[in-house]
């Protein structure tokens, strides 16, 4: 059986995600937190292209949030979080 990864935010995605109303930020959070068993096969989780390997994309809803897996330490790390139309600029 593989490792449980943990969950670490950058400074910036913590801020974005204070920002939001509860229950947003509820929904965002149970979605991160099953990246934890399997951060690449997540239904709603890409591959980003034209990034580094372990750089994916989470959809919920209209959020997006984009993480970085990073295999050597067994962590996933949020990088950033937003609405789809401001996430990718």
């Amino acid at each position: 059986m593989s490792s449980m990864y943990s969950i670490q935010f950058s400074k910036d995605a913590r801020k974005q995600l204070n920002k939001l109303d509860k229950n947003t930020a509820k929904r965002i959070i149970n979605s991160i937190e099953k990246l934890q068993y399997s951060p690449r096969e997540h239904r709603h989780s890409k591959k980003m292209k034209g990034y580094k390997d372990n750089i994916y994309r989470l959809r919920v809803g209209q959020f997006r949030i984009i993480y970085e897996i990073i295999e050597e330490k067994v962590v996933v790390l949020i990088v950033r979080l937003g609405s789809r139309g401001d996430i990718y600029k």
